[in-house]
């Protein structure tokens, strides 16, 4: 073999490597990138079930206050019947008391 069919021999084997070289930094870049995304999507997750949290605990917490307010409603219902009672009986004694038959 000549000199210049080992050199060119020579050169398409580093062309090769070189190649290859390429083809292995690509698809660590890939990877490198591939890692990224899922690294920020696990934390977007994470962000999202934290703010989830959040908003159920907020929704509890509304649910807690409404129960408080329809119960605070019937009490101030309950008491609303008794005056109105109260204000009939007081009549009727107003109304007895007035009547010209006393």
């Amino acid at each position: 073999m000549s000199f210049d069919a080992l050199d060119r021999a020579r050169r398409a084997e580093v062309d090769k490597f070189r190649a290859l070289r390429d083809r292995l930094i690509a698809a660590s870049e890939a990877l490198q990138h591939r890692s990224e995304i899922r690294v920020h999507l696990a934390q977007k997750k994470k962000d999202l079930a934290a703010k989830r949290s959040i908003e159920e605990e907020g929704q509890f917490e509304n649910s807690k206050k409404l129960a408080t307010v329809e119960l605070k409603n019937k009490d101030v219902e309950a008491e609303d019947e008794a005056v109105a009672e109260l204000l009939k009986e007081i009549k009727a004694v107003c109304d007895r008391k007035s009547s010209p038959l006393q």
